[in-house]
């Protein structure tokens, strides 16, 4: 029934018909609107301490080597065999 109503070519006869048909549909679009929001930010906005966990969990499960050395300490060494620090300046 409810499939009927939302897919439903509506006659309307005057102008206080259109508005209240409009008003009802920005009604729902606002509804699903405020529903849908909270959870979308807290998918992308996370606290210091899940980005933390998230982090290390990627850590545990990746066996590349870029994320190996990922830590804040980790010395590089360049291609001519000298060690860099892990800001990468070289210096």
């Amino acid at each position: 029934m409810l499939e009927l109503l939302l897919f439903e070519v509506v006659k309307i006869y005057t102008l206080v018909e259109f508005y209240n048909y409009i008003k009802a549909v920005e009604y729902l679009i606002c509804v699903g609107y405020f529903a849908i929001f909270p959870l979308f930010y807290k998918f992308v906005i996370k606290t210091p301490a899940e980005r933390e966990a998230s982090k290390a969990i990627m850590l545990e499960t990746c066996d590349c080597t870029l994320c190996v050395n990922t830590t804040e300490d980790a010395t590089q060494t360049d291609p001519d065999g000298e060690q860099v620090n892990g800001s990468g300046s070289g210096q």
